[in-house]
């Protein structure tokens, strides 16, 4: 297993895409420019074309926030500064990791939580998904369900409460 994400709110440097993004486009610009003595002309331009158009894609991908991101920042703005601090980052239920593309939801045990209500709102959570998590039993052991880009897993535990993984793919 790989090195924890960063929860929601705080710069991973080392896993930074727009780092990583940097790194590459001047990389590619390196080996382009070693190569300009030992191809032809023309190969060159095919070359730095492809590589640019490359970038590009990368670069527009890059930049659009996942859903679960943007869902986050929504809810951010309706849902009371004080209970968004207790409830969002390291210490509490919700934490945002991968880039924007995990958000785990761990121990919650008030299943009328305003800030997973707004996360189910702002993801377009079918309601059958809603009920089937609302009445998940122990015994049910852990469910998976999906929607659009969106794969859901969770479990309950009545002593430590429903953890609920939102994967964006």
């Amino acid at each position: 297993m790989g090195a924890p994400s960063r929860p929601y709110g705080q710069n991973n440097a080392d896993n930074n895409p727009r780092l990583m993004l940097k790194e590459t486009v001047f990389s590619s610009f390196s080996r382009a420019k070693a190569a300009i003595g030992s191809k032809s002309s023309d190969s060159l331009k095919i070359g730095l074309i492809a590589v640019g158009i490359i970038l590009l894609v990368a670069v527009i991908l890059l930049a659009q926030p996942s859903s679960l991101n943007k869902a986050m920042n929504e809810c951010k703005s309706q849902v009371d500064s004080e209970q968004w601090s207790d409830e969002v980052g390291e210490d509490g239920y919700f934490q945002l990791a991968d880039h924007g593309h995990t958000l785990t939801v761990s121990g919650l045990d008030n299943y009328d939580d305003e800030i997973l209500s707004c996360v189910f709102s702002e993801l377009n959570t079918p309601q059958s998904v809603q009920s089937k998590i609302l009445h998940t039993r122990a015994l049910d052991g852990t469910l998976t369900d999906s929607w659009g880009r969106i794969t859901i897993t969770w479990n309950f535990q009545p002593s430590e409460g429903l953890d609920i993984i939102f994967e964006e793919k």
